[in-house]
């Protein structure tokens, strides 16, 4: 989806990149010390509510820019 950004191997998900936007960060980084899969995510959760969601679909049902 538009909104979802995988970031680049190795890279963990930081609330800065987020802040103030509809975007979520998915960080993934093998720890092979431990043989473990770590995986991170960051999001706006004060843009992520329900009037984020709202606005979100009325630019999609206007054909709007998406942002």
């Amino acid at each position: 989806e538009y909104f979802i950004r995988i970031l680049n191997k190795g890279k963990l998900a930081s609330t800065h990149p987020v802040s103030h936007s509809n975007f979520c960060d998915i960080g993934i980084k093998v720890d092979t010390r431990v043989g473990r899969l770590i995986i991170t995510s960051a999001l706006d959760n004060l843009v992520k509510g329900a009037s984020g969601q709202a606005i979100q679909n009325m630019n999609t049902c206007k054909g709007l820019k998406k942002n």
